[in-house]
Order: C-alpha cells, then sequence, then structure tokens
C-alpha cells in the first residue's frame, strides 16, 4: 500500500497527500475529500446559502471587531506592499465611494488627523521635503486652486499664521533672500518691467498715504541733525550743480508767471467793480 498518496472519495483519483487538506480526527490524519473537490463543494455550498452566510459572518464580526481590526491591522503593518496591492483595485472600481468616505472621515475627525499629520511631517521632514521636490508641480496647481476657490479663507488663514509666526518668517525670507539675491533682483525687475503702470500707482498710493508721516519725519529729523542736515544738502548741491541751477531757474521763471498774472488779475479788478 503507497502511504504517501490517496484516493478522493468525490471524484475518485488517487491523488499525493498534499492534495488533501489535514484532519487529525481521521485515522490517516487527512480529509477523505482533496482539495480540488472541497473548494468546489465549498463554492455551490456558498452560492446555494448566500443570505444565511453572510448573516453568519456579519454576527461573526461584530462580535470579534476588535480582534479582526487588530490582526488586519498586524498584517497590514507586516505586508504594506501586499495591502497596497490587494486594495488598489477596489479602490479603483469604487474611486468616488472612497472619497466621500475619506472626505466624511476627515470632516469628523479634523483636529485628530490633523495633529498626527503634523506630528508625522515634524518627525520626518527629510521625507516631506523629498516628496514636495518630486512633486512641485502638484503641489502648486493644488494651492492655486485652493486660494482660487476659497480667496478670503485662505488670505485670513494667512494672516493669522503670519501673526503667530512674524519673526519666524521675517527670518526665513531674510535667509531666502541673501542665498537667492541675484535671482530674486532680476524676477523683481522682470515683474516691475512687465506692469510698469500698475507699479507706478501702487508707489504714488503709498506715496499718498505717507506724505503726512514722511513730511514730520523729515522735520523732526532736520531739527535734531539741523548742521548735518545743512551739510549734506550743500554737497548734494554741489554734487548736482547743473540739476539744481535749472530746477532754481524753472522755479524763478514759474514764480515771476504766477506774480504776473496775480498783477494782472489786481489791475482787472477795479474794471470789473466799475462795470458792476
Amino acid at each position: 500500500m503507497n502511504t504517501d498518496r490517496k484516493r478522493c472519495s468525490k471524484c475518485g483519483e488517487e491523488k499525493a497527500l498534499s492534495e488533501f487538506y489535514i484532519n487529525t480526527r481521521l485515522r490517516d490524519g487527512y480529509n477523505g475529500r482533496c482539495k480540488t473537490c472541497c473548494s468546489a463543494y465549498g463554492r455551490a455550498w456558498h452560492e446555494a446559502n448566500r443570505e444565511k452566510e453572510r448573516a453568519r459572518r456579519k454576527a461573526w464580526y461584530e462580535a470579534n471587531r476588535e480582534k479582526v481590526r487588530a490582526q488586519a491591522k498586524a498584517w497590514g503593518r507586516a505586508n504594506p506592499e501586499k495591502k497596497k496591492a490587494a486594495a488598489r483595485p477596489w479602490r479603483e472600481a469604487n474611486r468616488e465611494r472612497e472619497r466621500s468616505r475619506g472626505r466624511a472621515y476627515y470632516m469628523a475627525n479634523r483636529e485628530k488627523l490633523r495633529a498626527r499629520n503634523k506630528a508625522w511631517r515634524e518627525a520626518n521632514p527629510d521625507k516631506v521635503r523629498a516628496w514636495h521636490e518630486a512633486n512641485r508641480e502638484k503641489v502648486r496647481a493644488q494651492v492655486k486652486a485652493r486660494r482660487e476657490a476659497n480667496p478670503d479663507k485662505e488670505r485670513a488663514r494667512w494672516k493669522a499664521w503670519y501673526e503667530a509666526n512674524r519673526e519666524k518668517e521675517r527670518a526665513r525670507r531674510k535667509a531666502w533672500y541673501e542665498a537667492n539675491r541675484e535671482k530674486e533682483c532680476a524676477r523683481n525687475k522682470a515683474w516691475r518691467e512687465a506692469n510698469r503702470e500698475k507699479v507706478r500707482a501702487q508707489v504714488k498710493a503709498r506715496r499718498d498715504r505717507k506724505r503726512d508721516k514722511v513730511r514730520a519725519q523729515a522735520r523732526e529729523r532736520y531739527a535734531v541733525n539741523r548742521d548735518a542736515e545743512r551739510l549734506r544738502h550743500k554737497r548734494w548741491q554741489e554734487a548736482n550743480r547743473d540739476y539744481t541751477r535749472d530746477y532754481t531757474k524753472q522755479w524763478r521763471m514759474r514764480n515771476r508767471l504766477i506774480a504776473r498774472v496775480r498783477r494782472m488779475w489786481a489791475k482787472l479788478e477795479p474794471r470789473n467793480d466799475r462795470s458792476n
């Protein structure tokens, strides 16, 4: 008698013992039916008892929910690639359903998820930086779309963050500018050339807003440093003699013209009174 093989009680074929499930309750230690016949029987039974089996599994799951979750979580941590590969087809077939479920979960656990994500980013800055470098265009498109969809909300959020991190942001901007001075100067120059009228309007508006303040500051500075300011003004006039001469000449001509017009009006006023 060949002890390495056995005949299936269902299909009648003689197969190797590896083709049978182990069953310690039987004398030889193996099931009477082969694996193929057992699988066919199980599929047929499930098809005939679908609702009954579904209710049984649901009841068992409800009774062992924490145990199942712990096992699934442990398996997912031990087999991350297999988990992703197994879940990918279902997510592709149920994309909208998965998005709505994720959105609802996020809205219900917003603070918890934000704290967890923030802790992870702080613990993995290199990974965050590498991901942003690899997905630069995607990130820019997402940020741009969010800003365009929620301009007031984004402006308020950025303002609140800046007020809370003013010194940190100033230091970051200063460090970045020092490291990219030539690049930033070229970019600003190109933008000013392309938006000349806008720049002029901004400068004019800023001057109008700060005119009184600037004048008061200038008067205060002149009163404190009278001699130094006079010397500086004298040196500037000597360095810009031609400009000063032309400006003075134009100023005198303008004032002479104004005085002449005023004298003419003064002569005409008595005549107007007589005619009246």
